[in-house]
């Protein structure tokens, strides 16, 4: 039986997706035990309180699940997965700006280093720090140098000028280097 690597961890069975399609239970729970460390992390960065992490869960999987006639097998699932994960969590911000200031950044990716304690401390440092950024300058910085977006995509995702989003990004930054107490880079003409 072949099957299509997703990340460095993880198979997807080849049928799977088929199956899923079909709402067959077990290839869904299948497909919800493979995907759930990445939608977790991303849900985790956009969300603060667990309750509201686990609904963006629920619900971006869900998306995932009925999307799955327009995955196209030439894109890696991974990427697809994550890409529908954080529109389902975009839309869900625009259907609720009443709520925007609870957009957050608590996980900062994951890596595998040799020293766990010292990866989480600087984890936690850098979550606290990017909590203390403006809501839209954080959620800039982390569709920006978390998921990978430029600022063309994030403009058009967070209905504003490229050129505000690379404001938002240089903000970001800026602010970061003074709570972590680093020293700025110098000044480039490129802007993320």
């Amino acid at each position: 039986m072949g099957s299509a690597a997703i990340g460095q961890h993880m198979q997807l069975p080849e049928g799977l997706l088929d199956r899923c399609r079909r709402h067959d239970r077990r290839a869904l729970e299948h497909l919800h035990r493979l995907t759930f460390s990445l939608v977790m992390g991303l849900c985790r960065r956009y969300r603060r309180s667990e309750d509201e992490v686990r609904a963006a869960h629920n619900g971006a999987f869900l998306k995932i699940v009925q999307h799955l006639d327009k995955y196209r097998e030439e894109v890696p699932f991974e990427a697809w997965t994550k890409r529908v994960t954080i529109n389902y969590l975009i839309d869900e911000w625009r259907r609720r700006r009443d709520h925007f200031a609870e957009l957050s950044a608590a996980d900062v990716g994951s890596r595998s280093v040799p020293n766990e304690a010292l990866d989480r401390m600087e984890a936690e440092r850098l979550e606290l720090a990017l909590h203390q950024l403006p809501p839209m300058t954080r959620t800039v910085f982390n569709l920006y140098a978390i998921d990978g977006y430029d600022h063309t995509e994030i403009a058009r995702m967070l209905d504003m000028s490229p050129a505000t989003s690379r404001w938002h990004l240089m903000e970001a930054r800026k602010k970061l280097a003074e709570i972590l107490g680093l020293q700025p880079t110098t000044k480039k003409k490129h802007h993320g």
